[in-house]
C-alpha cells in the first residue's frame, strides 16, 4: 500500500516539507488502489485499527454493522456528516499557512481622507 520510494524522492519530500514551515509533516508514496482495498474491511480489532489510524487522511467507506464493536466507525462517520472537519479552525493553517498566503488587512485608524490637501 505504500510503495519504497528513492532516496531522491525522499529528500526531495522532505525539502519541500521543511520548505513549508510547519512544525510538522510526513513524506511517503500511497498507491491508493491497493490502500482503499486494505481499510476497507472493519471485522476484527486489527482491521479497525488500521482503519481507524488512517481515517484522518484517507476516507473509509460506512461500517459494515452497526453493533456495538463498530461504536468509533459510527461515531466517525455520524461525526463527519454532522460537523466536518473542515468546519473546525484549523490550528497548523491558522498558525503557519494563513499569514503567509493571506496577510492580515491593514488596520483602520479612523481617518478618512478626501482626496484634496492643503499643499
Amino acid at each position: 500500500p505504500m510503495p519504497y520510494f528513492t532516496v531522491k524522492q525522499g529528500l526531495n519530500g522532505l525539502e519541500t516539507g521543511l520548505r513549508t514551515g510547519l512544525p510538522g509533516f510526513s513524506v511517503f508514496i500511497v498507491n491508493p488502489a491497493v490502500y482503499f482495498g486494505m481499510i476497507a474491511g472493519d471485522i476484527g480489532v486489527t482491521a479497525r485499527y488500521a482503519r481507524n489510524w488512517s481515517s484522518e487522511w484517507a476516507p473509509t467507506p460506512v461500517p459494515s454493522t452497526f453493533d456495538a464493536d463498530q461504536a468509533y466507525n459510527i461515531y466517525r462517520m455520524y461525526r463527519y456528516l454532522m460537523s466536518p472537519y473542515c468546519s473546525t479552525d484549523p490550528l497548523v493553517w491558522s498558525k503557519y499557512v494563513r499569514p503567509k498566503v493571506m496577510p492580515p488587512p491593514e488596520e483602520d485608524d479612523g481617518t478618512i481622507e478626501l482626496g484634496y490637501g492643503l499643499a
